[in-house]
């Protein structure tokens, strides 16, 4: 079982940083106001009061309000949660003053892209009410002034002016309203825009890397994160209402669905690429089969809220949300806990999206006041998972990359030793035995023997074998060059292809060092544990043999060498030629003479 200093220092990191962002989340729910003051403006400033009245039928309309002015209250609480329903709707009267004699336009938003529907009654020139309407049940392109969210100039110039405003939406709803100018709101909104553009720009960013990963290596968990990441980006963009005002803008019905259809696809995704990164059906099976089935539910989740009432749509996205988030981090941490790093990198990576989340549910219900930092919180939060996701991939691959070379090592490599299987050593033989033949290249064939492999398996046991069959690939690999080429044969039998030897005697002073090295025993070790090497060897350019035909060969020299052989060297001789004579012999034959 793992320890407690299993944990690496990013979990002790990480949950210090959790420790920090709910502190800081709890300043922000605290320190934010439904309505704020309006900002001071140069020569002039602008004062209102409030007062509201919740139509439960939503049939009320602004001629039976004007007539009933007594239904109205002032606003006690501007943080206060409102249960609309579907059929409710909220009035609310403000009653403006300009001070100060300020020449510039005021608009009055509503910067919050998620609220179903608004409608402004101001009164024209010619002392008419005119409406105009915002929300994202509505399509941008009806809007009079397109945007994010909600957002309405006041063409009232005189210093004292009524407005009146209806709200309905389906879910508890704290209302935030801010009135600014009409240069404030333009700096705000390029601030905004920035933000948001380097936020999506950076998961497009990462989207596309990891596509381009996936096809490099081949590797379907960057394909499906690249999907995610869209997918993720997407919802993003439709929570902060970047989505509606430039990727979907004539459809209202979608833009308000996809504000709940997109997290659950998403969330869905991410569960799904959370069990294949870290693992964890391996060693909790029934943990890794409750994500596959929580993900793929949650792609029927999905279709099911873009049909159902909101009310019964939000209990089910909120429902899912929360057990998707559970999942991740369970599944997180119990891959940490084991010590895989994997699993630290994992938690950190979902613990601010997770915070964040759980923000806007608490606020979406009604258990927690809007504040303008909402939409700031979960971008910021995706910002900072990115980085810390694929770098948990990026071990991941890494792992799984070098359990694929040592699985292929073992398919073209020794097990024991790690040296060159038989059939690859061949076509490397042959290929040399061509490059003498066409090019002239030097290079000798040797085969070595560990001629006391015997005596120390009787005398030593079985390990001890295995470990002087080690010794000797150690010695040859240490003494060749890194061109040359060695390999396994037999259980106590290498080949060597030296490149560039041109000479028997380049040959026999690599013998001469491997024997001496084999003579002398390792530190602490008895003398019995020397061990002792025959060479049988040949110079290709000597024997322009098949490759199948010099190993044999060279073989057989080894088996007819005697163990205590005082010439433990030995070569091929090399292939006698004839001469062709200059008289033919009777009969009208040529006489081969041998010549040696």
């Amino acid at each position: 079982m793992p320890c407690a200093k299993s944990a690496c220092p990013l979990t002790r990191l990480s949950c210090k940083w959790l420790m920090g962002l709910l502190a800081w989340g709890a300043l922000w729910i605290g320190a934010a106001p439904a309505q704020q003051l309006p900002p001071s403006e140069p020569g002039g400033s602008l004062l209102w009061e409030a007062k509201d009245w919740v139509d439960p039928t939503g049939t009320a309309t602004l001629q039976d309000l004007l007539d009933h002015p007594a239904r109205l209250a002032p606003v006690v609480d501007p943080g206060q949660t409102y249960s609309l329903g579907t059929r409710g709707a909220l009035w609310r009267q403000y009653h403006l003053r300009r001070m100060g004699g300020g020449t510039s336009r005021w608009r009055i938003e509503f910067p919050l892209p998620q609220i179903d529907d608004v409608t402004l009654y101001e009164q024209g020139p010619d002392r008419r009410w005119q409406a105009r309407r915002a929300g994202d049940t509505v399509p941008v392109n009806h809007w009079s002034e397109p945007g994010r969210f909600p957002s309405f100039s006041l063409h009232g110039a005189q210093d004292e002016q009524v407005i009146y405003v209806r709200i309905a939406h389906g879910n508890p709803l704290a209302i935030p309203v801010r009135f600014v100018t009409e240069r404030d709101r333009g700096q705000r909104v390029l601030a905004e825009y920035l933000g948001q553009g380097v936020l999506l720009g950076v998961m497009v960013l990462l989207g596309v890397a990891c596509a381009g990963l996936g096809w490099l290596y081949s590797d379907r968990v960057y394909l499906w994160y690249a999907l995610q990441v869209g997918v993720m980006g997407l919802a993003v963009a439709a929570h902060s209402g970047v989505a509606a005002h430039f990727l979907w803008p004539s459809s209202g019905a979608w833009a308000d669905a996809a504000n709940g259809c997109l997290p659950l696809l998403s969330a869905a995704m991410i569960l799904l690429l959370v069990r294949e990164v870290s693992g964890i059906a391996v060693h909790y099976r029934r943990l890794g089969w409750a994500a596959v089935g929580v993900g793929a539910a949650g792609l029927l989740v999905a279709v099911v809220y873009y049909f159902v009432e909101r009310r019964w749509g939000l209990a089910l996205f909120g429902g899912y949300i929360l057990l998707a988030i559970a999942l991740n981090l369970t599944m997180a941490w119990l891959t940490g806990w084991r010590g895989d790093v994997v699993g630290h990198w994992l938690f950190a990576a979902y613990v601010a999206p997770s915070l964040s989340v759980l923000v806007v549910q608490l606020r979406v219900h009604g258990w927690l006041p809007y504040g303008w930092d909402t939409q700031h919180l979960v971008m910021g939060s995706f910002l900072l998972q990115g980085p810390l996701l694929l770098m948990a991939l990026h071990l991941r691959s890494r792992d799984r990359h070098q359990m694929q070379v040592r699985r292929q090592t073992l398919v073209t490599h020794d097990p024991l030793t790690g040296l060159l299987v038989p059939h690859l050593f061949q076509d490397r033989l042959a290929l040399a035995i061509r490059r003498a033949r066409a090019h002239g290249d030097h290079a000798a064939l040797v085969v070595v023997e560990l001629a006391n492999l015997p005596s120390i398996r009787k005398r030593a046991g079985t390990t001890q074998a295995e470990r002087s069959i080690l010794r000797c690939a150690i010695k040859l690999r240490g003494l060749i060059k890194d061109v040359d080429t060695v390999c396994r044969t037999g259980e106590a039998r290498f080949a060597l292809i030296l490149e560039g030897a041109h000479s028997r005697q380049q040959v026999s002073d690599f013998g001469t060092r491997l024997v001496a090295s084999g003579l002398r025993s390792p530190d602490g070790a008895p003398q019995e544990s020397t061990l002792r090497f025959h060479l049988a060897a040949c110079l290709l350019g000597e024997r322009p043999q098949d490759a199948a035909e010099l190993i044999p060969r060279l073989e057989a020299i080894l088996e007819d060498m005697p163990m205590r052989s005082r010439r433990v060297i030995r070569f091929l001789e090399p292939e006698a030629t004839v001469a062709m004579p200059l008289e033919p012999a009777p009969g009208g034959l040529h006489q081969a003479v041998p010549i040696r």
